[in-house]
């Protein structure tokens, strides 16, 4: 799946996926939800999860569905996904704020709060220093990219 975010005057982005069968799916975000989703790439890729927001995307969710309450969307979030918004909600502060302080335990205690399953593949200190990097030079692309540009990512099925 082909992910493209464009950067738009007044914190007015645009976020669009093209699926394998040529679908397409978008929306505008503003600038916390570029870091966000920004973030969600770099853990699905780096971790490789196929069922988590961007899996779902591939799969023919449209991105306009995660907006919708939860008692008016036609689908469950996968375990995956709640594993995956709780290291991307994370990484967003860490972003925004600086250091999260033992991520991994704090992630751990995070999951166990909010009853979130356990992760297939563990999430080391090796995996995160990863997701780290990515995230760094996710954003910095984004940070020089002129107005009106857009950045393409490609999200391995």
């Amino acid at each position: 799946m082909e992910i493209s975010f464009t950067r738009n005057g007044a914190n007015n982005h645009i976020i669009s996926c093209r699926r394998l069968d040529g679908t397409v799916t978008w929306m505008q975000i503003d600038s916390f939800f570029i870091v966000h989703d920004l973030c969600h790439y770099a853990v699905e890729s780096i971790l490789e999860l196929k069922n988590a927001f961007y899996g779902m995307l591939a799969s023919g969710i449209a991105i306009t569905d995660f907006e919708l309450p939860k008692e008016k969307r036609m689908f469950n979030l996968t375990a995956e996904a709640l594993l995956t918004e709780q290291i991307v909600n994370l990484l967003t502060i860490e972003y925004n704020q600086g250091p999260v302080e033992n991520f991994l335990e704090t992630l751990s205690e995070v999951c166990k709060k909010n009853k979130v399953p356990v992760p297939v593949k563990k999430l080391d200190k090796f995996y995160l220093q990863q997701i780290r990097q990515s995230v760094e030079l996710l954003m910095n692309r984004w940070q020089l990219l002129p107005e009106g540009e857009t950045i393409t990512l490609i999200f391995k099925e």
